[in-house]
């Protein structure tokens, strides 16, 4: 027996190493979808482990990024943004600086760029856009090298999406300047091609790209195209319809729909199960809709959803701001003073503000107020 065991010990060796992969990979599955699923007490356990185990590898850390990113969403107000953000930020830093102290395989590359990216997120929130820009940089030149070895990397595009269309549809000027001088074309086609191609076939980053577009398609201003995001949260809903605001997303979706079809009076017939049987449980959500209206030229329709969404939030200042534009963009300047007016008396007591936010509905208001010519004196309407 006793010349046995070497022999086992050495048949042995192959096997548990040829499992500690296998066995890693089913961990980093679970982690993406337990981050997604909305049970971010259960990936975080699972990345903290990993980081243990690994110590040395940038993957873990960085992938501390899209799980703090997402848990903003996710966690139900558990836990605060802001301070989510921030370990976003150090988690990100750390992946850097565990990759970058030795030579990196082509998957340490892609984290790296990865954490590059993330941390090019928390910059630009923070306003600190030099460093915003500088990390960019540097995550497009980590995914650029990751594709350039090996086209096949589809969760490369990911990072380089996010960084194309923001270039695209939010930098101008001077901002758009530094964009373009170090190599962010801004290409809003390229940038939704990538999304497709992350969210089709990618491994690491499928449900986030799904997410991305999915938000990008809803949102006026940006693609504006509800039929897909319609279905692109449908396919989130899907696979993840224990995530509360995922199921939310797309049951407000749903909705959205079912007013399209049926046209804006379904709002009022349907008005007192708004909040409670289509989850309507926040002003942004008829606002939007009301702004993908008015991108349409439906300014009629769009006042109509500005009112219920009123009448629903009255105290939301931004709802009322939200009508007067309708009703200056329908030419009806009386009504459009009138509500502004009533956006600047709603703003001291509107606790959903932030400072700055408040501030510029004061400019917004006092402006339209200025152009349209209104007195000192109330109008009686």
């Amino acid at each position: 027996m006793k010349k046995l065991i070497p022999m086992l010990f050495i048949l042995i060796i192959p096997i548990i190493c040829f499992a500690n992969p296998r066995a890693d990979e089913q961990i980093d599955q679970l982690i993406v979808f337990h981050t997604f699923s909305g049970d971010w007490a259960r990936a975080d356990s699972l990345l903290e482990a990993q980081i243990s185990k690994y110590p040395d590898s940038p993957k873990y850390f960085a992938l501390k990024g899209p799980y703090y990113f997402y848990t903003r969403y996710y966690n139900q107000g558990a836990l605060d943004g802001d301070s989510l953000l921030q370990k976003m930020a150090e988690y990100s830093q750390k992946a850097i600086e565990v990759g970058e102290k030795s030579e990196m395989s082509l998957d340490d590359k892609f984290f790296v760029g990865t954490a590059y990216g993330y941390l090019s997120r928390f910059y630009g929130r923070q306003r600190s856009y030099w460093d915003a820009y500088w990390a960019a940089g540097s995550c497009c030149d980590y995914l650029n090298d990751v594709l350039e070895e090996d086209p096949s990397y589809t969760d490369a595009k990911m990072g380089l999406a996010v960084i194309e269309y923001f270039s695209a549809t939010q930098v101008r000027g001077f901002w758009g300047f530094i964009a373009w001088v170090i190599g962010m074309s801004g290409d809003r086609d390229t940038a939704l091609q990538q999304f497709h191609d992350v969210a089709e076939n990618g491994s690491w980053f499928k449900y986030e790209a799904q997410f991305a577009l999915a938000a990008l398609y809803r949102f006026p201003g940006l693609e504006n195209d509800l039929e897909q995001a319609r279905r692109i949260s449908a396919q989130l809903y899907e696979k993840f319809p224990e995530n509360v605001w995922i199921s939310a997303q797309h049951y407000q979706l749903r909705f959205l729909g079912l007013v399209e079809e049926k046209g804006v009076e379904f709002l009022e017939t349907e008005f007192d199960s708004l909040g409670t049987k289509y989850q309507i449980t926040n002003p942004g959500i008829l606002n939007n809709f009301g702004y993908t209206l008015s991108g349409q030229n439906r300014i009629d329709e769009a006042i109509e959803v500005f009112k219920i969404n009123i009448q629903l939030f009255p105290e939301i200042a931004n709802g009322y701001d939200s009508l007067s534009e309708a009703y200056a963009l329908a030419g009806n300047n009386d009504m459009a003073i009138h509500y502004s007016r009533l956006c600047l008396e709603k703003l001291a007591a509107d606790s959903t503000l932030n400072d700055a936010f408040r501030q510029n509905l004061r400019e917004i208001n006092e402006t339209r107020l200025e152009e349209l010519g209104a007195n000192s004196d109330k109008l009686n309407i």
